[in-house]
């Protein structure tokens, strides 16, 4: 136990609950455990100080270092398990000099009771390589009496050198202990210098303003994925899945993974869904809100950076079972439909396939279905599951999941090791809600009122699959010198079935209808990065880091299957399947989507350290990065279509069948009955719109300085150069007609992050930057699309330019503690030419989104944070020592002006955000207990258009439960509860009859999970 390079006595050692003893005037304690895993708690008195696990085989043993903060911050703590059985080697170094501190060369340095031994070089120093322990070393000066120096460790956790100094030639007196711990022999003094990392948490020692959630903080809260996890940072929500900071909209938030950029698996966001990472893959989440020069320029509300789970120091694994269920779903009756065999893993197995029959009538999506025979669009239709029919559970199943972990780490010589660590996830569940629904058009006038056209009881049964896992490898060949190799692979798969009533209105006939949809989507997300970090120690302490990343992304629409049945409206007629025409439902549709996006990051950071005098220091860095970004997006849509006057007889009288399996079939295909019909748009000149391809290449250069002034100021100042190049092509090249879209530019980024250190618990932050915001592929095509997710059409704009953003940040932060703390920090964001969606009229009456630079934005907003442990309250109940209550809360506001003028919030942008903790946690009795609530304020969902009034998401709270219990030395119990308050969802749209308008409105249900957790 060291604190600021000090021996720290008297501190009460549990090993697996048992008290073995107090470190001793050396801050040492050794004790005897058998083979398998331990747990280690250090306290004073009634207060932990520290607590670290670690796994011995059965000839193993153990060197734990703990080095105490000495501003109240978080211990470092660090292990080293070894073979006993094994040779295993440690060093000695230091250097001898003079009082005036010139080296002296040539003198003779040993171990006693080794054979070790060897003599200082012309720098004075000395390194010797002893089996660990303890020893005397001793030192002999020419022309002076040899000194021993007692209680040397030999540990490669204790690596600090030893300084000697030599005076005159005298004879040695009696050892001595000085009152700074070092020890004295007459004219020989020596002292180990301790190597000690800041140990403060990573919101304080950080240079940029950062807000954190560590792997420990993760578990405690019962939060299944990263998305879950960071919606508690300040200031941060998540919307659709894609994290939004400080009310910008998705478009302006970054996602890296391990500092690498990844590609998404949505084809209308650049930014990869939050939820693709399950809580067992993390090692720990960070959002950095103000902009550095070695990020990537693409920064604007901020970053989300995760990091995956190391390689573990020793060997250890766990194995973990979940079961659960929701209120309105569990034992409930579901909806569901026919699908593969495999579909429980997730995985289609081919029977959803778009057919290969459709490739060759249309020469690969070339041409149109209307250009192809009847011969040939029948054999499509024979080549088509006939399978319609929507099924009903009566008691749907209890969610179920399991995850396993296994790592280890082998001592390969030297200072070699190699480390591994695998995850394995699968986890399914199934929700179901009832969902009301409303279309509405503009009431005249341009205010709130509007009409409603259509209005739907929706019923939704979704049924999630997730599986994945991850491998990671380290090697070290050295403490200066590591390789490490990261590969993870997340699937997403959701099967859907849907069932809506509705009353619409259209072309002047009002129905009543039945809406049916079948849906199945899968998403995979396959990165893998090679990493290595080096520090040359003999080149002035210069560290490189080199990574190089790679990832494919893929979704996949396969065989959406929508049709309807109408009758008139407030009859009790029977339905009757639609077909599109006027007065009819929606005919029967089918639609693939493919969308692959591949990712290669390439990249190097160097850091250099300087000390120009005593009081000027830091590091220089400098760095490049290059990132190649393809997408490929396809989309392929037709219809059952039949025209309302060539239906036979027969044919009409089959529209009453209550199934479409039994219409569409090859007996009622061609006249009188029905064809298949294109659903695809085309560009300009001919082609299929629904095709695109995009191609980005991103090259950047940073430098920057981290400039300690004195022991008060931290000053980090940079600048990054980076080039961007953006192609678009929308169209088959093979069908004769396509669109291309360019986008260069080439920036100038600067950065200053400042940092003014009151005193060891007072720190003020100030940032300064600029950064930018680049337009999507798809936003700079410029033909007309449907919008594969919104289903809205859509025309890109090639004149499209990348807005920038200027950035200021000030923050106040108090540390008491590494369990008390608050911060207060205010933000402003100045935007120049953001991007906006706008409407173009150039089609005539049909109104189409586009996209616009608009004049400019503004964003900002106060931010405050708190955290406090309840052990004031211990002399009331000693238990309380172990609770913590913590909080934050954002205030925001947003304002963007349009090209005609008017202004408006930003979309997505709440005005405020809120979250609260209240929570136990006692690593002794492994007990972990937290209550989390969250809130937001009503925030805009959409911009309306043509008259139609924005629709707003209303304000709605959520409180979660979790706990977490140790059962013996190796299970855990886990308890968690989701939205208990279960509040109705709202959003609404403008006002009908007097009433606010709702154009969504449903409960998701209250949620429960019981898990048990084996670790070994």
């Amino acid at each position: 136990m060291i604190r600021n390079a000090e021996a720290v006595a008297g501190l009460n050692v549990v090993v697996d609950g048992k008290p073995v003893g107090v470190t001793d005037e050396n801050g040492r304690l050794g004790f005897t455990a058998v083979g398998g895993l331990h747990r280690v708690v250090l306290s004073r008195g009634d207060q932990a100080v520290a607590f670290t696990e670690f796994r011995l085989g059965d000839a193993d043993a153990a060197e734990i270092a703990v080095t105490l903060a000495t501003d109240n911050g978080d211990p470092k703590v660090e292990r080293d398990i070894f073979d006993t059985r094994a040779a295993s080697l440690a060093e000695i170094k230091g250097t001898v000099a003079d009082t005036g501190g010139k080296p002296l060369a040539g003198v003779a340095v040993s171990a006693t009771g080794t054979s070790a031994k060897t003599t200082t070089d012309a720098t004075g120093a000395f390194n010797l390589r002893v089996p660990r322990g303890e020893y005397t070393v001793k030192v002999a000066p020419t022309g002076a009496a040899a000194q021993d120096i007692a209680g040397v460790r030999a540990s490669p956790l204790l690596g600090g050198p030893l300084a000697v100094s030599v005076a005159a030639a005298t004879p040695a007196p009696a050892e001595t202990k000085s009152s700074s711990g070092a020890t004295t022999l007459g004219t020989v003094t020596v002292k180990g210098v301790v190597k000690r990392q800041s140990a403060v948490t990573k919101e304080r020692v950080a240079t940029s303003v950062i807000d954190s959630v560590s792997a420990e903080e993760i578990a405690a809260a019962g939060d299944s994925n990263a998305g879950e996890a960071i919606r508690r940072v300040t200031g941060v929500s998540v919307q659709n899945n894609v994290v939004v900071v400080r009310g910008l909209g998705d478009r302006y938030s970054t996602t890296l993974v391990n500092g690498a950029e990844i590609p998404s698996f949505n084809p209308s966001r650049r930014v990869v869904s939050v939820d693709a990472f399950p809580s067992e893959f993390l090692g720990g989440l960070t959002v950095q809100k103000t902009y550095s020069a070695d990020l990537p320029g693409e920064f604007s509300g901020g970053v989300a950076l995760i990091e995956t789970r190391p390689t573990p120091d020793f060997e250890a694994g766990s194995i973990k079972l979940n079961v659960g269920g929701n209120t309105q779903t569990t034992l409930s009756p579901v909806l569901t439909y026919q699908g593969s065999d495999f579909d429980y893993l997730g995985f289609d197995g081919g029977q959803r396939d778009l057919p290969r029959a459709y490739r060759d009538v249309t020469n690969n999506g070339a041409n149109t279905l209307g250009g192809a025979t009847l011969a040939d669009r029948l054999s499509l239709l024979q080549a088509l599951p006939n399978l319609f029919d929507l099924q009903r559970i009566d008691k749907a199943p209890a969610d179920f999941g399991g995850s396993l972990s296994y790592g280890n780490v082998f001592k390969l010589g030297g200072t070699q090791k190699f480390g591994f660590q695998v995850t394995g996830l699968y986890d399914t569940n199934l929700r179901f809600r009832r969902e009301r629904r409303g279309v509405f058009t503009a009431g005249g006038g341009g205010g709130q009122d509007v009409s409603r056209q259509d209005v739907e009881d929706l019923q939704r049964s979704e049924q999630t699959f997730e599986t994945g896992g991850t491998l990671g490898l380290g090697y070290e060949y050295s403490k200066q010198h590591k390789v490490d190799f990261v590969t993870l692979l997340s699937r997403q798969t959701q099967k859907g079935a849907f069932f809506g009533r509705a009353v619409a209105s259209d072309a002047g006939f009002t129905t009543d209808q039945e809406r049916v949809t079948l849906d199945y989507v899968e998403g995979q997300l396959i990165t893998n990065q090679l990493t290595g970090k080096h520090n040359f120690v003999d080149a002035g302490g210069l560290k490189v880091k080199w990574q190089a990343g790679y990832s494919i992304a893929d979704r996949d629409v396969l065989d959406r299957r929508t049709y309807g049945r109408f009758r008139a409206a407030g009859t009790q007629d029977p339905f009757l399947i639609g077909f599109g025409q006027s007065g009819e439902a929606s005919e029967p549709r089918r639609t693939w989507e493919f969308l692959n996006d591949k990712t290669l990051d390439l990249g190097v950071d160097f850091s250099l350290p300087f000390e120009w005098t005593d009081t000027l220091r830091g590091d220089l860095k400098w760095g490049a990065r290059g990132t190649r970004r393809d997408r490929e997006f396809e989309s392929v849509r037709f219809a059952y279509s039949s025209q309302a006057t060539q239906r036979s007889e027969l044919f009409r009288t089959l529209q009453f069948v209550p199934n479409p399996e039994n219409v569409l079939t090859p007996t009622f295909f061609g006249p009188g009955g029905f064809d298949l019909t294109d659903l695809n748009v085309s560009i300009r000149g001919g082609g299929n719109a629904n095709v695109y391809d995009g191609a980005q290449d991103v090259n950047a250069f940073y430098v920057l300085t981290d400039l300690f002034v004195g022991d008060q100021f931290e000053i980090q100042a940079g600048a990054r150069i980076e080039n961007s190049t953006i192609d678009v092509e929308t169209g088959d090249p093979a069908g004769g007609a396509t669109v291309n879209s360019r986008l260069t530019d080439s920036d100038v980024l600067p950065s200053l992050n400042a940092t003014w250190f009151i005193s060891r618990q007072t720190q003020v932050r100030l940032g300064v930057s600029q950064s930018l915001n680049r337009p999507q592929f798809r936003e700079l095509a410029e033909v007309d699309f449907l919008d594969p997710e919104t289903r809205f059409l859509t025309v890109g704009n090639s004149q499209l330019v990348s807005a920038k953003l200027t950035n200021y940040d000030l923050r106040f932060e108090q540390y008491w503690s590494n369990t008390k703390a608050a911060s207060i920090g205010v933000f402003y964001k100045d935007i120049k030419d953001p991007i906006e969606f706008n409407i173009d009229a150039s089609s005539g009456n049909q109104v189409v989104r586009s996209f616009q630079n608009a004049d400019g934005a503004k964003d900002y907003g106060i931010e405050l944070d708190a955290r406090y442990d309840l052990s004031i309250l211990k002399s009331v109940a000693p238990a309380l020592q172990f609770a913590y209550v913590a909080g934050n809360f954002s205030r925001i506001e947003s304002e963007v002006t349009l090209p005609n003028g008017s202004k408006r919030q930003l979309q997505g942008q709440s005005n405020y955000l809120a979250n609260a903790t209240l929570g136990y946690t006692n690593p002794a009795t492994r007990t972990d207990v937290t209550l989390l609530f969250n809130i937001f304020g009503d925030r805009l969902a959409e911009v309306g258009i043509n008259d139609l009034p924005n629709s707003t998401e209303k304000s709605y709270p959520v409180l979660d439960f979790n706990f977490r219990q140790g059962i013996g030395q190796h299970w855990q119990l886990g308890v968690k509860a989701r939205n208990l308050l279960n509040p109705r969802i709202d959003i609404e749209q403008g006002v009908f009859n007097g009433q606010a308008a709702l154009q969504r409105s449903y409960k998701l249900g209250r949620s429960g999970q019981i898990s048990i957790q084996y670790q070994f």
